[in-house]
């Protein structure tokens, strides 16, 4: 075994000794790629940086604008590299260059949030645009847009996600909330309000289906 990225990927994959915590194939190939943006940007195997390396690999890294959350995983990824290498005595030298670099905070993005009175403005326009193509043919029964103002309402009112809501199933809507299946089969209620409710039985009386609340479109 050498001091190369492939030998520490691997180590990192079976968990051999020195490597720590073992990876998944999908983290190991995520670590290759950050390797080799890493090497992109000094030009040279990230296994024989120095501590100049490093700190050019930061300015070039800053000057091409990659994400703080990238520039971190480079840093991460190169420090348990070289940990690796040392404690292997694999590596060229004992001085881990990354060692002594400080990450830098991510900053969160706070996400913006659509008031009530914005939300209803939103769903008013698109009835409005509707009943102005439809003109006196338009009713809220055949409503093209009255399922996804349904939708929009789950995902406010409900907290529910984009895909939660277009996979509402009919059996899953009762009069005081909706049930929602999540990932690995988890189940959880979610309460909503005796209206919005109401809509949504009355829709699913109106738009019969075999399983979904929402006919999905393919």
């Amino acid at each position: 075994m050498q001091f190369t990225v492939e030998d520490y990927l691997k180590a990192k994959r079976f968990g051999l000794r020195h490597a720590g915590r073992t990876l998944g194939e999908k983290s190991v190939d995520s670590y290759r790629v950050v390797c080799r943006i890493a090497e992109s940007c000094v030009g040279k195997p990230i296994t024989t940086f120095t501590e100049d390396d490093v700190d050019e690999l930061l300015c070039i890294a800053q000057a091409r604008g990659l994400a703080v959350s990238t520039i971190n995983a480079m840093l991460t990824v190169g420090r348990g590299l070289w940990r690796w290498g040392i404690a292997s005595g694999l590596a060229p030298t004992d001085r881990n260059p990354f060692e002594n670099v400080v990450a830098r905070p991510v900053k969160e993005k706070v996400p913006e949030i659509l008031s009530e009175e914005e939300v209803q403005r939103i769903i008013k326009k698109l009835y409005a645009e509707e009943k102005r193509r439809h003109g006196k043919n338009w009713s809220l029964a055949t409503s093209y847009v009255h399922k996804y103002v349904l939708m929009i309402k789950l995902m406010y009112y409900g907290g529910l996600r984009s895909e939660e809501a277009r996979s509402l199933r009919r059996k899953d809507v009762h009069r005081d909330g909706v049930v929602i299946r999540g990932k690995g089969g988890n189940e959880y209620f979610v309460p909503l309000t005796e209206e919005l409710c109401q809509e949504l039985l009355t829709y699913i009386a109106e738009h019969p289906a075999e399983t979904y609340v929402f006919v999905r479109e393919t």
